[in-house]
């Protein structure tokens, strides 16, 4: 029962602090990498009995709200948008006033696609795999996925050297107020 619950009477307190804004981000990677490792440990596990969950992959889109600031984390081709309006418009329909009014809206992509698509994205992984002449074949990673980074997919991250990052792949985060402002994740999470 949530009917004992109340919004805070004050606000939580804010920090401008770029330091706090890198702690959001990491915050946001470290969950990802800990949920996908978590996924793939099942899948492994189950991997027997059920032979599809190798196949298996996602995009991920997430967003998180800390005050005034958002954070957009995206893996894959899934694209997160942010409609914005003229503030003269806000202040009409605050008002309740619609009289006359079409609002404009504009669009701003907060986010990048991860796919063979992009050509940023084919150059990322031919140099992350320069022995590997089929890392991009067919315009798909190893022939077989148009994305260039997913959640689970565990058959393109399979083992090199005792380690699970052959092909493991991150996402980006977009941070702050300024929704141009990219930050890719730490490297621990690429390969």
């Amino acid at each position: 029962d949530c009917s004992s619950l109340k919004p805070p009477t004050q606000p939580p307190p804010r920090s401008n602090g770029e330091n706090d804004h890198i702690a959001v981000l990491k915050a946001l990677a470290r969950a990802l990498r800990k949920t996908e490792d978590a996924y793939l440990g099942i899948a492994d596990k189950m991997v027997g009995e059920f032979p599809e969950l190798a196949l298996m992959g996602s995009c991920v889109l997430s967003m998180l709200m800390k005050g005034e600031d958002m954070y957009v984390m995206g893996v894959g081709d899934s694209r997160a948008v942010l409609a914005t309006m003229d503030s003269v418009d806000l202040e009409h329909i605050s008002e309740g006033s619609f009289d006359g009014l079409s609002p404009c809206l504009s669009a701003v992509q907060l986010t990048s696609d991860h796919s063979t698509s992009m050509p940023e994205e084919v150059r990322r992984i031919r140099n992350e795999h320069p022995d590997d002449p089929s890392a991009i074949s067919k315009d798909r990673v190893k022939g077989s996925l148009k994305v260039t980074r997913a959640f689970g997919a565990g058959f393109l991250k399979q083992s090199r050297n005792g380690t699970t990052r052959c092909w493991r792949c991150s996402g980006s985060t977009t941070s702050g107020r300024r929704p141009t402002s990219r930050a890719t994740l730490p490297s621990s999470t690429t390969s």
